[in-house]
């Protein structure tokens, strides 16, 4: 196994890892949030902050299965999501029936995803994703009307920060030999979206791009301030970097990689430090290639010369 395949695996199997870790998260808030719920039921008022807290938890479950491609999980995590959005804009009543579809809903789920992760057969989710249709088809009379919608934003948002993880030994060598192959380094940022992904674009096929047309040092998750997921690349290519403007709508965005310092070639090669000389803007190049004669160290600085 070449050292890039070795590479590629313990980076899904660590990205698989946090996805396994978020989705235990929001299911132990979704269980806690649906039990608060379940205690107010019949009281006529419902705890929006209970309700948001729900609705975020399916959001966050939906997104980041859709970006693995456990699609079982994110058609429950969707359907109880939409169920979850009319709750929460007060379209529709909170009942002892649908609040029990919706735990039966959670309780699947979690069940799917394990199922997953150990490489079981899928357990069979149809008959629940019809339950929770019927929830959204069937609207029970609101307690308000609806707030309106709130404007969409007038831009999109920026994109994440990279990542700001130190490069291993193994990646810094990496770097240097593609830099003195005269390879261009740069940050590449993918934002994964469930648009994306219906036109077959995800953190895989963007990764078998990078492979294709460079050499990719390293690629690390990152966590959003929303609570989403980004994913940083370190990319070394002899590309025409104007190419790289045609990939704005698959939802990545680059830049000039600059956290490491440039250091001069010839670095490496001096065996010991140089003696003190006149600093590079007050000499001149007859200076610097003449030295005193007969001397072993430079002469002592004299007065500085004439701008």
């Amino acid at each position: 196994m070449s050292t890039v395949e070795s590479a590629d695996e313990a980076f899904l199997a660590s990205f698989l890892d946090d996805y396994y870790a978020e989705c235990d998260e929001h299911l132990a808030a979704i269980r806690r949030g649906l039990l608060a719920l379940e205690s107010s039921l019949g009281q006529g008022q419902l705890d929006q902050n209970v309700v948001e807290e729900v609705f975020r938890g399916f959001h966050s479950l939906k997104g980041l299965s859709g970006m693995v491609g456990v699609r079982p999980a994110e058609q429950l995590a969707h359907h109880a999501e939409s169920y979850l959005r009319l709750l929460r804009r007060k379209e529709i009543a909170l009942n002892a029936d649908a609040l029990e579809a919706v735990i039966a809903a959670t309780r699947l789920l979690e069940q799917v995803i394990a199922a997953w992760r150990r490489g079981e057969p899928i357990p069979d989710f149809a008959e629940m994703l019809a339950r929770l249709s019927d929830l959204t088809t069937t609207k029970a009379p609101a307690a308000v009307p609806p707030p309106p919608s709130p404007p969409p934003p007038a831009v999109p948002p920026p994109p994440p920060p990279a990542a700001e993880v130190a490069l291993t030994e193994e990646e810094s060598r990496r770097l240097a030999a593609a830099l003195q192959m005269g390879k261009q380094a740069w940050q590449i940022t993918f934002t994964p979206s469930r648009d994306l992904a219906q036109r077959g674009i995800n953190v895989n096929t963007i990764r078998s791009r990078l492979q294709d047309q460079g050499e990719l040092i390293r690629a690390a998750p990152i966590i959003t301030p929303e609570g989403g997921i980004s994913f940083a690349f370190l990319w070394a290519t002899d590309a025409d970097p104007s190419a790289l403007a045609q990939w704005a709508e698959d939802g990545i965005r680059y830049a000039p990689y600059l956290a490491l310092p440039a250091a001069a070639p010839a670095a490496a090669e001096v065996a010991a430090p140089a003696p003190a000389a006149v600093p590079e803007e007050a000499a001149t190049p007859g200076e610097v290639a003449a030295p005193v004669a007969g001397s072993g160290a430079a002469a002592p600085p004299g007065p500085s010369p004439e701008p």
